[in-house]
């Protein structure tokens, strides 16, 4: 199960404010995704998404679903 401690809101940006859940989930994401070597689309295509909800989400520019999240979650092991 993805598991994301409240702790981590509290990472200090490099201008003083704290990351908003968005950025984090979205960095998170990311970061998972790259560790894993994977695309986007190979990221996308193991959790029955598309590439560009993807994309957007990595970016922070639209929420993430719950469903969408537990998706991501079982694709990321």
């Amino acid at each position: 199960m993805f598991r994301m401690s409240l702790y981590c809101l509290q990472i200090p940006r490099l201008d003083g404010m704290k990351l908003s859940a968005r950025e984090l989930v979205a960095q998170n994401i990311r970061e998972l995704r790259q560790e894993r070597g994977w695309s986007q689309d190979e990221l996308a295509g193991r959790a029955g998404l598309h590439r560009t909800y993807i994309a957007t989400i990595e970016r922070a520019e639209q929420s993430i679903t719950v469903d969408s999240m537990e998706k991501l979650a079982a694709a990321l092991n």
